[in-house]
């Protein structure tokens, strides 16, 4: 009787566990933190039904959790879902989460609320972060390059040469800060420029210093403008202010003589880099020259312009003879008297710019003339707007672009409300448009008959040259779209006058004139 009992107790505990087995093998859809899904159609574990779920599956606790495995440490998850939690992968939260940064990667110590990712770098610990070629950590917790002079400790942004895109060290600068009056500032204190505390009281002697950097405070008035500056050495030098237009900007301006003179003698070699000044008065035209560079013999000279203004000079705006010259995301003008630019025998790009409202009616050109280009005979317009501009009325005038000899080519560029009288046009048909537009353009050109300015810019009377993005009336077209990336030696830049991206959208045809628009 014993013996048949057991035999009956071992055939029980022999089909449960069959059974048992049997439900573990058919239900292939289980899953728990030991247990990943494997069938790639259904690759996430809901954790409170423990079962595999497709991919769509709207449960409501797949939006936070994607348990395609489970982690025991953080190095385990992905990048998407870094922090390991309870068995599962999550977004970190916040700077409590920076321990299991570090252990999801050495290299990504840090939260990034927004996007949930562990990130290298955060603004506030770049400075021992990011490397000196990659300074700043930007959006996204990557270091990158410096975009914007604020963005440096310092004050300065380096753009040009090697190493663009670094933070410009103390002891490569200037400092220039007059304190709202050149004169009172050299009565008392210590004036080295060595820093911001012991500045120089006025441009010039930080040009003459040594160093390859010049950082102007501004202070906003007439009464506080910096003097003239004048160059006739060997001098590689940059000197930058606060920026065009702002609040307190830093003025460069001398009733008497130009604003800036380059005149390098014998075999000197003078490259003066100018970002972020005004040059000349803000309201009335006095002094002679906004810049002023001449060189010739074995004398060279390179200037360059960007994100400045040249306006209300006696004379013109810029003058050269024998020099190379950019401008770029600048504005020459208003009340240039007697022309926007004098080009002579002169390498030159004039891009992301605006030329407008100077010459007078006794003036020989209102916005640009070109009168031969230099050994390397680069000239060229791309994306500038050249508007209200005056000359006399006089034959062989022109008011908007002058291209007396050289070859020079204009493209994606914008003539509007220049003089036009019986005896003075826009353009001089020697000048080599492309994608451009003004009165009576051809081929690939856009006339804008019946077009003014106010029809063509949002609002031209304050300066203001965003491009209206539909026709009014009566003009009937508008330049959005209508540029194009390049013609002969010339190619559109990638960015505008603002800086922001070009063309827009990526892909598009770029837009002619200075502004890109964002339709």
């Amino acid at each position: 009787m014993t013996s048949l009992v057991n035999i009956r107790r071992a055939t029980f505990v022999l089909v449960a566990a069959m059974a048992w087995m049997g439900c573990k093998q058919t239900n292939r859809l289980y899953c728990d933190v030991s247990t990943p899904c494997r069938d790639p159609a259904r690759p996430s574990c809901d954790t409170i039904a423990h079962e595999c779920q497709s991919a769509s599956s709207t449960h409501p606790d797949m939006s936070t959790v994607d348990m395609s495995s489970g982690c025991s440490t953080s190095d385990q998850c992905p990048d998407a879902l870094p922090i390991c939690d309870a068995g599962v992968c999550r977004a970190c939260t916040g700077p409590a989460d920076a321990a299991l940064c570090t252990t999801h990667k050495a290299t990504t110590p840090y939260c990034d609320i927004p996007s949930g990712a562990c990130v290298a770098c955060t603004t506030a610990t770049q400075a021992t972060d990011c490397a000196a070629a990659t300074p700043i950590c930007g959006v996204g917790g990557g270091c990158r390059k410096c975009q914007l002079h604020s963005e440096c400790a310092e004050g300065v942004c380096r753009f040009d040469g090697p190493n663009a895109g670094s933070c410009v060290a103390s002891s490569e600068i200037a400092y220039v800060d007059n304190k709202g009056n050149v004169t009172n500032c050299g009565l008392a204190g210590t004036h080295d420029g060595a820093s911001p505390a012991t500045a120089y009281c006025d441009v010039q002697p930080g040009v003459d210093s040594g160093k390859p950097y010049v950082l102007v405070t501004g202070h906003g008035n007439t009464q506080s403008a910096y003097g003239k500056v004048t160059i006739t050495n060997t001098v590689n030098v940059t000197i930058v202010g606060p920026g065009a237009g702002v609040l307190n900007p830093a003025l460069v301006f001398d009733v008497a003589a130009d604003q800036i003179s380059v005149t390098p003698t014998g075999s000197n070699a003078a490259t003066l880099i100018l970002d972020g000044l005004e040059l000349g008065d803000r309201s009335n035209p006095s002094g002679q020259n906004g810049i002023s560079c001449s060189a010739s013999g074995a004398a060279s000279a390179k200037i360059v312009v960007r994100r400045s203004i040249i306006q209300h000079n006696g004379k013109m705006g810029v003058t050269t003879n024998g020099c190379d010259v950019t401008l770029d995301q600048s504005t020459i003008g208003p009340g240039n008297s007697q022309g926007g630019a004098l080009l002579k025998s002169s390498d030159f790009t004039i891009q992301n710019s605006v030329v407008h409202d100077n010459g007078s009616t006794t003036a020989a050109f209102g916005g640009l003339q070109i009168n031969g280009l230099g050994a390397a005979a680069r000239g060229r317009i791309v994306n500038v707007d050249i508007v209200n501009n005056a000359s006399k009325n006089a034959a062989n005038t022109y008011s908007a672009i002058d291209c007396v000899s050289g070859t020079v080519v204009a493209l994606n560029t914008a003539l509007i409300g220049n003089t036009v009288a019986a005896s003075t046009a826009e353009v001089r048909s020697s000048c080599l448009m492309d994608h451009s537009a003004w009165v009576g353009a051809a081929g690939t050109n856009l006339n804008l008959a019946s077009c003014s300015d106010a029809t063509v810019f949002v609002d031209p009377t304050a300066f203001d040259y965003h491009l209206r993005t539909a026709a009014v009336a009566p003009c009937t077209v508008t330049l959005v779209g209508r540029g194009t990336g390049a013609f002969m030696n010339a190619s559109a830049p990638d960015y505008d006058f603002y800086g922001a991206s070009r063309p827009l959208p990526a892909g598009s045809a770029a837009d002619i004139g200075a502004v890109e628009s964002p339709q």
